[in-house]
């Protein structure tokens, strides 16, 4: 009886560490990833971009249930598409490390980008920075990084982010209304914020390319009497056919030109002081 006891003590013991061991182990293996190395501070360390998780020097950075965008790029809210990864190393005096990953996906249409930033402290990554497909608008997204004498020095020595695409169509499909948003390093928040009304020539340079637009859209068409998109507006904001009844297709639509007036606005407002970007409808790529 001693005996059967102790045997079916043994298989319980032995039972109980496989459900453990299958309960623990690892269910995404990573097969074949893709390396990426520091070389630039200790060459054992590498970023390993894998199928569920992106990894450096055997620490977890960010899990794709975590952010997702940076795994894949989900084409109609349906298929996922895979992406291109570009990621920067930054190791600061102080000993912490900063990474940026950035994905790409390229369609025939347009250019979509996310991005994630985060910091190491501790043996553990937490993020400081994201944008995702949907917050960065436009088809043409490229997000870069910058420095500047005049601003603090955050991850990477730079100082600060830009992310340029457009806020959609003015007309034919390949007459994008063109916007750059800006964010700097804010040392007190450990993080890169909004911060548009710091950047007076991009947006004064930006401001001079939407009159021009404003002047030239309704050029073509003939009962628009070469009037402005601002002239316009008053009374056409609720006509289809925004230039005029006899506008060719591809015409600026109503909703278009509402975009354009909003965006035209709001560079306004950032040239007065404010701090502020147009409030976005992914629609309109």
């Amino acid at each position: 009886m001693k005996r059967y006891k102790l045997l079916t003590l043994i298989i319980i013991v032995i039972c109980l560490a496989l459900f453990l061991m299958i309960k623990t182990a690892p269910h995404d293996i990573c097969k074949n990833p893709e390396q990426v190395y520091d070389r630039s501070r200790d060459s054992a360390k590498q970023v390993l971009l894998c199928t569920d998780k992106i990894t450096y020097g055997g620490i977890t950075v960010v899990q794709k249930k975590t952010l997702p965008d940076l795994f894949r790029y989900r084409f109609l809210d349906k298929e996922d598409q895979p992406v291109k990864t570009y990621v920067d190393i930054f190791q600061k005096s102080t000993g912490i490390h900063y990474i940026a990953v950035r994905t790409m996906w390229d369609y025939t249409t347009g250019r979509f980008s996310a991005v994630g930033i985060f910091k190491e402290q501790n043996g553990t990554f937490t993020p400081i920075f994201r944008k995702t497909f949907d917050e960065n608008r436009g088809r043409g997204v490229d997000i870069s990084f910058h420095s500047s004498p005049g601003l603090d020095s955050g991850p990477f020595d730079y100082s600060y982010i830009s992310i340029s695409g457009d806020v959609g169509k003015l007309g034919c499909y390949g007459c994008r209304m063109e916007w750059t948003d800006y964010y700097d390093w804010n040392q007190d928040a450990g993080t890169f914020l909004l911060a548009n009304n710091a950047h007076v020539q991009e947006f004064e340079q930006l401001k001079s390319e939407y009159e021009e637009r404003d002047k030239t859209a309704c050029s073509d068409v003939a009962d628009a009497y070469g009037a402005r998109i601002s002239d316009l507006f008053p009374d056409r904001h609720d006509k289809e056919q925004f230039c005029g009844d006899n506008a060719m297709i591809p015409y600026i639509s109503n909703v278009e030109a509402g975009i354009f007036m909003k965006a035209k606005q709001t560079i306004t407002d950032i040239l007065a002081g404010k701090n502020v970007t147009i409030p976005y409808d992914n629609g309109s790529r």
